[in-house]
This record gives C-alpha cells, sequence and structure tokens, in this order.
C-alpha cells in the first residue's frame, strides 16, 4: 500500500470532487428516454453519445451496452469500468449535461488505450458541439 501526502482532510476532498455518486448517474427509464428523443447525436469509434442539457450544475452520465452489440459480460464489464472511471475523472469539464453512452458493434474489440482514446475524442466532440450552450 502507498503512503500519501495529502491529509485525510485534503483526500476527502478529493475524492469528492472525483466521486460518482447516485446523483450522477442517469437510473429511470424516463432520463434515458428524454436523450433518446431528443439528444444531440455524437459518433465514436464503437460508440455513440447522446447529450443534452439536464439544468443542473453537474453532468449525469447513463450506459446502455448492450449483449447485442458486446457479447461477453466480462466485455461489457470492462467497456462500463473503464467508461465510468474517464467520466469521473472528466467531469468537472462538462457542466450541466445528461450523457447517455451507447456501445456499438466493434466496442469490445477496442484495447484499453484505444477505448480511453475514443471516450477522450468523444469528450471533446461533445465540449465543441456543446460548450456552455444547450444540446438539446
Amino acid at each position: 500500500m502507498r503512503a500519501s501526502s495529502a491529509s485525510p482532510q485534503q483526500q476527502k476532498s478529493l475524492s469528492h470532487a472525483t466521486a460518482f455518486p447516485r446523483s450522477h448517474r442517469l437510473i429511470k427509464p424516463a432520463q434515458f428516454q428524454r436523450l433518446f428523443a431528443s439528444a444531440q447525436r455524437i459518433h465514436g469509434r464503437g460508440f455513440l453519445l447522446l447529450v443534452c442539457s439536464n439544468g443542473l450544475n453537474h453532468p449525469r452520465l447513463g450506459m446502455a451496452i448492450a449483449r447485442k452489440h458486446v457479447r461477453r459480460a466480462v466485455a461489457r464489464n470492462r467497456i462500463k469500468r473503464v467508461i465510468r472511471e474517464q467520466f469521473r475523472q472528466q467531469q468537472s469539464q462538462f457542466g450541466g449535461v445528461d450523457m447517455v453512452l451507447l456501445a456499438r458493434t466493434g466496442a469490445d474489440q477496442l484495447t484499453g488505450d484505444a477505448l480511453r482514446r475514443t471516450l477522450q475524442q468523444l469528450w471533446r466532440q461533445m465540449e465543441k458541439r456543446c460548450g456552455t450552450s444547450s444540446c438539446c
């Protein structure tokens, strides 16, 4: 185990700033339906990102990693884990948007680094398109 140079209070504030609490997740079907109906669509390698403003001061993430596109549960779980981690690290840059990330055919073929690069490209495209304006 690694010793940390930050105080316990600093560690708590750092972890809180980069946490992924339930309030930052899209959970209810109605939340997903709103994005499927009226969100901006951003295409990436193996993924489709749906983005819409949410009127809150923080982003929310939903994932739709269908068995149709990613057959093995291990691969689906790996993809979701990487998406959550990338979102958690980048969430302070997003502002008040809801986003749903849908896996498409070929998403399970991406290596860990390629998956991270693809997600970074999607986040950059989202920032270019939406910026501070309303996305939907």
